[in-house]
């Protein structure tokens, strides 16, 4: 006698989208010689989950300088000077990596990405050209986050065409406006949200710290002693990145995670690389991978634009795709089995492990009727799922118990 049995599954594309697939398979059943158990397989839908993503970006006057320094005219000197054109700076750069038409990071995160805009200081606050996040206005975000995937990818691009570099670098304030805006950072079971914070200098603007005694940004004590929001402000730049990760936080654990981005050449020195490490860890999401040149930090280093473009594509591995909502809910989780079936038919059973510890399995199971599929890294299978082609695998969820349970 042979029976017919259907697996249906989530299809992940790397164009980011998933299709539901089924794939039959015809069994005989043969007496057992010896004592065996008969097991029965149930298919679960799993859809995929959205993210939620806020740029929060500096755009001080530094960012007109090269991308392999952090001195010198890349694209200007200052507001007046600046030329929105030129390629040789790291603003213009970065505008360029995230706008470009379909291969930029707006594109490409599209299809499954709420996206917002938090520009820091604020082109919005003209009482505070120099520090200003725009704390006193009713609305200080600059693109507020969409009410569905790429909505507002347009309005971003348009933004940024339209900005020019100037100011400090209040990044703790812009943080914290971050944690207050209700619309990207109010809990949704369903939906992760994150930061992405690029900057290219340490955080200062903090006018409650002590020109005397702080550590100054600027080239001399003296310049802390004239004009106090020159004093490094990295306590409350990692301070704030924690009060993100810890807000508000989901049914399987989880705040705001921040990935943290140092973008040119200011984080040389040991004491520059301590205060993005603490950060990084501090938001969540700290990276792993020993930079060829630096070694390990914890924060994603972009002394380069090709290093810039290899911390945008961890970072789509990481909000896309490999989330899934079960529905309806295991009724026995310790009975749920996560399958991949291949273009070929065949197919892999993926091992499971749990959220404390990704890396020793391919998925866990997080008690929200959440799975997440680990490995965001080339040859995991999260990465695979996003960059190979369209139509490569089939994610299937299933219930296997025991005929008689």
């Amino acid at each position: 006698m042979r029976r017919l049995v259907v697996i249906c599954g989530v299809a992940a594309l790397a164009a980011f989208g998933a299709l539901v697939g089924c794939q039959g398979y015809e069994f005989e059943v043969v007496k057992p010689k010896a004592v065996g158990t008969a097991t029965q397989s149930e298919p679960i839908t799993g859809k995929q989950m959205p993210a939620k993503l806020m740029l929060v970006l500096d755009r001080s006057t530094s960012m007109m300088t090269p991308v392999g320094s952090n001195s010198g005219d890349g694209c200007g000197t200052s507001s007046a000077s600046y030329r929105p054109n030129s390629l040789d700076c790291k603003w213009n750069t970065l505008k360029q990596r995230l706008t470009a038409p379909d291969v930029g990071f707006l594109a490409r995160t599209k299809d499954n990405v709420q996206h917002g805009l938090l520009l820091f200081t604020n082109p919005k606050d003209d009482t505070d050209l120099t520090c200003g996040v725009g704390s006193k206005l009713s609305n200080p975000i600059n693109v507020e986050i969409a009410d569905g995937p790429g909505q507002n990818v347009g309005d971003i691009a348009a933004e940024l065409d339209g900005t020019k570099p100037g100011g400090g670098t209040p990044t703790a304030a812009a943080l914290g406006i971050v944690a207050k805006d209700n619309a990207f950072a109010a809990m949704e079971p369903s939906t992760r949200r994150y930061v992405l914070l690029i900057t290219d200098g340490l955080p200062n603007c903090n006018s409650q710290l002590n020109g005397d005694t702080c550590v100054c940004t600027g080239a001399s004590q003296s310049d802390c002693r004239g004009e106090v929001r020159s004093c490094l402000d990295d306590n409350a730049m990692v301070q704030a990145v924690k009060n993100l990760h810890d807000l508000d936080k989901d049914p399987a654990g989880h705040g705001i995670d921040t990935f943290v981005v140092g973008f040119g050449a200011a984080f040389a020195d040991d004491a520059a690389k301590k205060v993005l490490n603490d950060a990084a860890i501090a938001g969540g999401q700290p990276n792993t991978v020993p930079d060829p040149d630096k070694g390990l930090v914890s924060f994603y280093l972009a002394d380069t634009q090709e290093k810039l473009d290899a911390v945008l594509d961890h970072v789509i591995a990481v909000i896309q795709a490999c989330n899934f909502q079960l529905t309806p809910a295991p009724s026995d989780p310790q009975l749920l089995e996560v399958t991949v079936t291949k273009s070929d038919g065949s197919q892999v059973v993926l091992k499971k492990t749990t959220k404390d510890e990704p890396a020793k399995g391919d998925w866990y199971y997080d008690d929200a009727d959440h799975v997440a599929i680990t490995g965001t890294d080339p040859g995991g299978w999260c990465y695979k799922l996003q960059n190979d082609p369209p139509g490569s695998y089939t994610v299937n969820f299933l219930t296997v118990k025991s005929l008689g349970q």
